[in-house]
């Protein structure tokens, strides 16, 4: 709503069409509106909170419901339309690029747009993993235990419909690094990639790329097509690697984030 609400303002009603802007956040209110739900149910859940309290059934309740189902249906339907809205307006609107830029470093590059654009895509995935560790510490005798199996079940079942669009991103960050293998994975997610300068033990510095998945992390090298090194644009995606095409991608390093500390 950061970005949605601006630019559905009377201030900023030339900076790009409200049917463009409709086109960008296709679903998103809804999507929203739906969690908030979630998020008030769990509430009444630890507000009342004792030994035998449930909360598979409240993913159930939700994650089951036909509109919420339709929802982020029509959402990934809309995914890559909504993409290329992105990339087609910042290129015939330069206020809006600068709009998008501005946005991004206010929030300290935490709310650029197309990180926030794949956050409905992880959150289903993520729910599922969340559901698979409240089982692990879930008594089989405990009331909720057969709840969360069901739900764990109904948001896989979602979630593997959502995850054709995650694979099409691990896809094309593995055609795009050098050296890069076996990227996709069932419950892997892409989070965020930066451009770094790392200064070695002589004194040097070297660019390179990070790139952070929800359970790796990738370090390449880089360098510029035409020579010279150009950041990665976080404001105006067409698709995760058109914002990165401008350099090359050399894998250096490949680290579980369990080696991490």
């Amino acid at each position: 709503m950061k970005y949605l609400q601006p630019l559905k303002s009377p201030e900023n009603a030339g900076l790009v069409d409200a049917s463009v802007v409709d086109a960008m956040f296709y679903q998103i209110p809804a999507i929203l509106a739906h969690h908030e739900v979630f998020l008030e149910e769990l509430r009444k859940r630890l507000d009342h909170w004792d030994i035998k309290q449930k909360v598979g059934d409240v993913f159930l309740d939700v994650f089951t419901k036909q509109a919420v189902i339709e929802t982020y249906t029509l959402f990934l339907n809309n995914f890559k339309t909504a993409k290329e809205a992105i990339k087609t307006t910042c290129q015939a609107k330069p206020a809006f690029a600068r709009f998008l830029e501005a946005m991004a470093r206010e929030h300290k590059g935490k709310l650029a747009l197309d990180c926030l654009l794949i956050m409905p895509v992880q959150r289903i995935p993520r729910y599922e993993l969340l559901i698979q560790t409240l089982l692990k510490h879930t008594d089989p005798a405990h009331p909720d235990h057969q709840l969360l199996q069901e739900a764990q079940k109904e948001v896989h079942d979602l979630a593997m419909k959502i995850n054709c669009t995650e694979r099409e991103t691990l896809k094309e960050l593995e055609a795009l690094i050098e050296g890069l293998i076996n990227l996709v994975a069932a419950e892997r997610t892409f989070i965020r990639h930066d451009l770094v300068t790392m200064v070695s033990g002589q004194g040097t510095c070297k660019e390179r790329a990070l790139f952070l998945f929800s359970d790796l992390l990738v370090i390449t090298s880089i360098k510029r097509r035409s020579g010279t090194i150009r950041k990665p644009s976080t404001s105006c995606p067409g698709s995760v690697a058109s914002t990165l095409e401008a350099n090359k991608y050399k894998l250096l390093m490949r680290i579980p984030l369990d080696d991490l500390e």
